[in-house]
C-alpha cells in the first residue's frame, strides 16, 4: 500500500489498459500524466481529471515522476521503459512482463477506508477479477460506514480506556456487532458486556 496522493504518477500508452491504470491511480487521488501519440475515447473522457501529453516515448519524460506504467500495445516499448525507470530508480509497473516490474497493481475493492487486494502475482488476472467479482458481492458499499463507525469506536476507545488488555478485548469484540448496535451502545454498556 502506497499513499499515490504523494506521486507524480506517468502512464506511458494511450489504449484501455492505461485507462484502467489512470482510473485506478486517480481513484487512490494520485496526480496523473498519460503519455501516448493517441488517445482511446476513455481516457479523452478523463481529461480534466489529468494531464494528456501526446507525443511518442522518450526517457525524458520520465525525469518527472515517481511512478511509471508501462502500458503501450508494444512489448520492447514497454522493457525499455522498465529497464530505463530500473536505471532512474522509479517505482515502475512494466504490464507486459513481470519480471521488469518494481510493483504490481492488484485487483482491488474500496468500501471506504477498507481495501481489499487480491493478486495472482501476474500468473492470472483472469482469477484475480474473478476473486474480485466475489467480494464486491460480499463486502457492499454498507461497509464504508461500517469502516467509519468502528474507527470512531478505535479511537474512544484508545482515549478512554487505559488497561491494555481491557482495551484489546474491547477492539476484538466491536468487530463481532453490527454497525446499528455500534451506534446505539455506550462505552459504559461495552465495557459491562466483557
Amino acid at each position: 500500500m502506497i499513499n499515490l496522493a504523494f506521486f507524480k504518477c506517468l502512464i506511458i500508452g494511450g489504449g484501455h489498459i492505461a485507462y484502467q491504470k489512470a482510473k485506478m491511480l486517480l481513484a487512490y487521488g494520485a496526480t496523473v500524466t498519460v503519455l501516448s501519440p493517441e488517445f482511446c475515447e476513455e481516457i479523452k473522457c478523463l481529461e480534466g481529471q489529468m494531464n494528456l501529453l501526446k507525443a511518442s516515448y522518450s526517457e525524458d519524460y520520465l525525469l518527472a515522476f515517481q511512478l511509471v506504467i508501462a502500458a503501450t500495445n508494444d512489448r520492447a516499448c514497454n522493457a525499455t521503459i522498465g529497464k530505463a525507470c530500473k536505471k532512474q530508480g522509479k517505482l515502475c509497473d512494466v504490464v507486459t512482463d513481470q519480471a521488469l516490474s518494481s510493483f504490481l497493481v492488484p485487483a482491488g475493492i474500496r468500501r471506504g477506508d477498507l481495501i481489499i487486494s487480491v493478486s495472482t502475482q501476474g500468473k492470472s488476472p483472469a482469477l484475480a477479477a474473478k476473486i474480485k467479482k466475489e467480494l464486491e458481492s460480499l463486502y457492499d458499499e454498507s461497509y464504508s460506514d461500517y469502516v467509519a463507525c468502528l474507527g470512531e469506536w478505535r479511537a474512544t476507545i484508545k482515549k478512554e480506556i487505559k488497561d491494555e488488555e481491557e482495551r484489546r478485548r474491547l477492539l476484538k469484540y466491536i468487530i463481532t456487532l453490527d454497525q446499528e448496535t455500534l451506534k446505539s451502545i455506550s462505552l459504559k454498556e461495552l465495557s459491562r458486556v466483557l
